[in-house]
């Protein structure tokens, strides 16, 4: 079943409907020293965007590129940006002249802090939750999961210093906020309710002895069933013979995550068909601590080179905690559980699912299937999610016209894409698809 396409009618009538609300301030930035190469002087329109990590890579592979070059799709005029500040993948700044036509020199400041958190920081809420008391660093009673009520990590336009707390503009979500934990507020969708890509996910299982020898239970454990989602996420573990049902395979298998400010987690959740927030038991290596993040929210790290211990690892003291960025999540898998003799699996989106597989992870099929385009098209592989676009309740002009000029450079990008194929593409075109959730929801099964 084919969905609605991203058409140029559909942005110009969520314009106009977002135009004659739009009463949120405008904010701008004077860059009196030229540090951002658009002339001394130059007046910046600020936008500040936040939301889905599993999306970050695709956004700014847009924001980065020029409209000129070979790939379709740059945000910006001529070449790119004028001016990219890259402190890390989730926290950067561009600045140049928005490529649609108006000549007006923006700023885009983002700091992707999960979907769920960022959809609460839209509207300033803060989302409390008692951390895991038997860890280093943790406060004691309850604490704000990280990035609400503001994210803290926009980078500044004056220095490059990614220090900037700042309500958000715009939020990218992994799912709609029907299933979120803003499920009652009315925040603005961008895109007139239509999903903006097909945001795909993968299970991952963990290094075991790097190159050397796997055990049996490791290298049978092929594959997951949608079924057995349901029992794994509120257990946190099982022997591996839950999953390849062989009796010799007697191993753990435990379970690595994010915590529930992450739109991969809440695709997790409705994929087992359930509905955030929901409770996961997950598991983390020896040396993981809590650090304040610059408003004072605790964020679960784990050191660079995390070890599994020998025996049971770590299990989180509360079930709504995990490590803030799928980063982390890679991080984790890339450490050798085989001095614990035990098995590592943790759910990630396709670049951080890259790194932990070149840190000696490995991808399994979810139903039988692997993770790749044309199994998402056709609906055989159902692991995936609808991004979504939104704004405040009363978008600024300018977040309005920066989230218009995103929509089109996105839709413009995939015009450069040829579908369905054995690619793993960060992102799909919901125009491709031949599948889709019954009523565009955030959860069941996709029908053809």
């Amino acid at each position: 079943m084919k969905m609605n396409k991203i058409t140029a009618a559909l942005m110009t009538v969520g314009l106009v409907s977002a135009a004659s609300v739009a009463n949120a301030a405008n904010n701008t930035f004077t860059d009196t020293a030229n540090r951002l190469g658009g002339g001394a002087g130059t007046v910046y329109e600020v936008v500040y965007v936040t939301g889905s990590t599993a999306f970050r890579t695709s956004i700014n592979n847009i924001l980065a590129q020029g409209n000129g070059g070979a790939n379709a799709g740059g945000f910006f005029t001529g070449t790119g940006p004028t001016h990219t500040d890259q402190p890390n993948t989730s926290q950067r700044l561009y600045a140049g002249v928005i490529n649609d036509g108006s000549g007006n020199h923006f700023i885009i400041d983002t700091d992707f802090t999960g979907s769920e958190a960022g959809l609460a920081s839209l509207h300033s809420a803060a989302i409390p939750y008692p951390p895991d008391h038997s860890l280093a660093g943790a406060p004691a009673g309850n604490v704000n999961l990280p990035n609400t009520p503001t994210p803290a990590g926009f980078t500044d336009p004056a220095t490059g210093a990614d220090n900037i707390s700042h309500v958000p503009d715009l939020a990218l979500s992994d799912t709609s906020k029907t299933v979120s934990f803003s499920s009652g507020t009315a925040l603005t969708d961008m895109n007139g309710g239509s999903p903006v890509c097909i945001i795909p996910f993968e299970w991952v299982k963990g290094n075991y002895n790097g190159v050397g020898a796997k055990s049996a239970s490791w290298t049978d454990l092929t594959g997951i069933a949608t079924y057995q989602l349901f029992f794994f996420l509120a257990a946190g573990h099982e022997p591996a013979n839950y999953f390849t049902g062989k009796s010799a395979d007697t191993q753990n298998v435990f379970l690595v995550g994010r915590n529930e400010g992450s739109g991969t987690r809440a695709n997790t959740t409705t994929e087992a068909g359930l509905l955030p927030p929901f409770a996961f038991n997950q598991y983390v290596p020896n040396g993981c601590t809590y650090v304040a993040d610059s408003t004072g929210n605790p964020v679960l790290t784990s050191p660079g080179t995390p070890v599994w211990p020998a025996g049971s690892p770590h299990s989180l003291g509360i079930g709504f905690e995990g490590f803030d960025s799928g980063g982390t999540v890679a991080t984790a898998l890339s450490a050798d559980s085989s001095v614990g003799t035990f098995i590592t699996l943790a759910y990630l989106g396709l670049s951080d699912a890259g790194t932990a597989i070149t840190g000696h992870g490995l991808a399994i099929t979810l139903d039988g299937k692997s993770e790749n385009d044309g199994n998402v098209i056709n609906g055989s592989y159902a692991f995936w999610g609808y991004e979504h676009l939104y704004g405040q309740v009363s978008p600024s002009g300018d977040a309005t016209q920066a989230a218009n000029n995103l929509l089109a450079q996105v839709s413009s990008f995939f015009g450069t894409q040829t579908w369905p194929d054995a690619n793993q593409d960060l992102a799909i075109d919901p125009n491709a698809m031949n599948a889709n959730r019954p009523g565009l929801a955030d959860t069941g099964y996709p029908t053809q």
